[in-house]
């Protein structure tokens, strides 16, 4: 394993040159007028009701505009999704008045109201979440409308109105709720009008100001047809003097999500911080928002409710492929196992449908390039995808007789790194797995299509030398960790795990304990190459970034493992379904080692190099994906059906030769 630890060594030079200490002086900060932040939150109302208020909509034709995508995992839970605007974090991590007890420490005094209504705005009692943005008592000094310009202020107005109707629930019939949401909506924008005349607190924006409408949570007459985004407004500068007549808004955005017309709740904090030139701590995760320019901010809506309108039933269409897939390829290899052989026409179309299968993750995540997402749209693109690919596989004269296999791998793999460099374009709004519109993951590799990269990447290293091979891996678990490529941990580790037991495999007669630990050490060098490439890298915060901060360093990274590890068998406890995938790649890896009477002639035809390192290793990884990502069934189900059709093809092949 000599050249194989030379290669590990090489990789842990990288992962200790990113520690070296560089040396960089701090410039002086300019000295800058002092300024005002007032935050109008509308809450409980969607991107087409502010956008069709003339107020809003010219306040969003004066500034800036964008859909501010919510944390799925506490979108329904009020006072969370305001820790998370106090705190820039979420709410499991972050610490909920956080952004109000810097603002206090740097001398910004704040104001916190809110009430129904245009009149009786008050400060909000001990029970409300809007207490999450509020420093306290001390916070009564910005009410009093301070005049002085030296005086930094926030004032956070709350206008429960649309809130409180969507608390009616079934009291009023949806179209009643829309009804007095929408001329509530009208009060706030006259409330809004009168704050930016000169009335209130109008006057505070004589000088520099930054202005925020939003929206923290949807409503339940959004969420049932799956709009789940709202909307976010902006303007800065100095000295409001008046609503532009018309025109369109410039999209914002942020380093968080990284998408033109997108940002994230736990912007917001950094926000302020940012206007104010508070350094924003780590504990934070959101970035500041920023100006980013012109694009349609209706289409990216509707392609948000496209995808909300067909994903349920597109995902049921690709499990009820892979399933039927799955059953007749049961039913074609026990009938091989039977009779040793198989009538030609429906070998054929067996050997045809493996390769679909094995083709099927790259137009699910290319989907996500498509104009729009309706089923006109998206079923044909599949389906013809999908043949198109199947067929050029059969098509190639690439060496071996698994050279479909290899043509496809090289497809993917290209696929995967061409949208890499292009902002990962296509896997923002994939046809499987979540997007970026969840409020998770909006940027880099997704959990989804970890199997894409690995398939991949296996399938182009059986053609190479095993020390090549194993580089090509090492090589994709480093773009799966890397900030600015895949930023996924847990990619990074199961291909790092890949690497470690392709090497093995290839090179040693035996698996033992020795060739165990090679694996746990790939595994474990890599990691930490990613992490460290995180932390001090240059370059935009990514998940792994607050990963590594959360954990307080690369010393307790561990801790954090062994609780993705409980994430994983959590999954198993509460849906029994999810050990399927797991049950199926241990029954391909003791298909592999026994190699029943079906199967034994295509795996030798397949040879040793296929036999035991691709189909192995792609299952000892997948097993590894189930359990150090946080979706581990999402990361593990597409494995299953790579080894599935990498196993089944090579027999169904054998039988038209015999």
């Amino acid at each position: 394993m000599t050249r194989a630890f030379r290669g590990l060594l090489l990789l842990a030079t990288v992962g200790l040159l990113l520690l070296v200490p560089q040396a960089a002086g701090k410039a002086e900060s300019a000295p800058r007028e002092h300024g005002i932040v007032l935050a109008l939150v509308v809450d409980r109302v969607s991107f087409e009701d502010l956008m069709a208020n003339p107020a809003f909509r010219r306040l969003a034709s004066t500034g800036d505009a964008a859909l501010m995508a919510t944390n799925e995992n506490y979108r329904g839970d009020e006072r969370a999704v305001f820790e998370a605007l106090g705190s820039g974090s979420d709410p499991v991590s972050g610490s909920s008045q956080l952004m109000g007890r810097l603002l206090e420490e740097n001398g910004v005094e704040v104001c916190v109201r809110e009430g129904s209504g245009v009149s009786g705005l008050h400060h909000p009692q001990a029970s409300s979440p809007m207490r999450f943005l509020d420093v306290g008592p001390t916070g009564d000094a910005a009410c009093r409308r301070p005049e002085d310009p030296t005086v930094d202020s926030v004032l956070l107005v709350n206008d429960r109105s649309t809130a409180d109707i969507d608390r009616l629930g079934d009291r009023r019939s949806p179209a009643e709720r829309d009804r007095l949401r929408r001329q509530a909506i009208g009060i706030e924008g006259k409330v809004l009008e009168g704050l930016l005349g000169g009335e209130g607190y109008g006057s505070m924006l004589s000088g520099r100001f930054l202005l925020l409408v939003l929206t923290p949570s949807p409503s339940r007459d959004m969420t049932l047809p799956g709009d789940e985004v709202t909307p976010l407004i902006m303007v800065q500068g100095t000295n409001f003097s008046a609503f532009a007549a018309s025109g369109s808004p410039r999209a914002l955005r942020s380093d968080t999500t990284r998408h033109s017309g997108l940002v994230a709740n736990v912007d917001v904090a950094p926000t302020i911080l940012d206007f104010f030139g508070i350094p924003i701590p780590k504990e934070m995760t959101g970035q500041p928002i920023r100006v980013d320019g012109t694009v349609h901010l209706s289409h990216l809506h509707q392609l948000h409710l496209d995808q909300r309108r067909i994903r349920l039933p597109i995902q049921l269409g690709e499990v009820a492929f892979v399933a039927a897939l799955g059953i007749v390829g049961i039913a074609a290899l026990i009938r091989l196992g039977l009779r040793g052989s198989l009538p030609p026409r429906f070998g054929a179309l067996m050997r045809f449908l493996a390769l679909c299968g094995a083709a099927l993750p790259i137009p699910l995540m290319a989907g996500g390039l498509l104009p729009r997402l309706t089923y006109w749209v998206v079923v044909p693109f599949l389906v013809l995808t999908v043949v198109a690919l199947a067929a050029a596989a059969l098509a190639s004269r690439w060496q071996g007789p698994m050279g479909p296999f290899r043509f496809l791998g090289s497809a993917g793999l290209a696929f995967v790194v061409v949208d890499a460099l292009f902002g990962w374009r296509g896997a923002r709004i994939p046809l499987l797995g979540g997007t970026m519109f969840d409020g998770v993951r909006f940027y880099g590799l997704p959990n989804s299509f970890i199997a894409l990269l690995l398939a991949s990447a296996l399938l182009v290293a059986v053609g190479l030398e095993p020390f090549t091979g194993f580089m090509l891996l090492l090589a994709a678990g480093l773009f799966a960790g890397f900030p600015n490529l895949g930023a996924n941990v847990g990619g990074a580790i199961t291909l790092f795990v890949a690497a470690g037991m392709w090497w093995a495999l290839r090179t040693r007669r035996r698996f033992g304990l020795r060739e165990l630990a090679f694996v746990g050490g790939t595994a474990a060098v890599g990691l930490a190459a990613v992490l460290l490439a995180n932390r001090y890298l240059p370059g935009a915060p990514t998940h792994i970034t607050g990963f590594v901060e959360r954990t307080g360093g690369i010393g307790a990274t561990w801790d954090t493992l062994r609780r993705r590890l409980d994430v994983g068998f959590g999954q198993i406890g509460q849906v029994p379904a999810a050990v399927i995938p797991l049950i199926g790649l241990v029954a391909v890896l003791g298909v592999v080692i026994a190699r029943p009477a079906p199967i034994r002639s295509g795996l030798d035809l397949a040879g040793r190099v296929w036999r035991e390192a691709l189909i192995a290793t792609m299952t000892v990884a997948g097993l590894a994906a189930f359990f150090v990502n946080d979706t581990g069934v999402a990361a593990a189900a597409p494995v299953f059906l790579y080894a599935m059709t990498a196993l089944a093809y090579p027999a169904f092949l054998a039988a038209r030769r015999s």
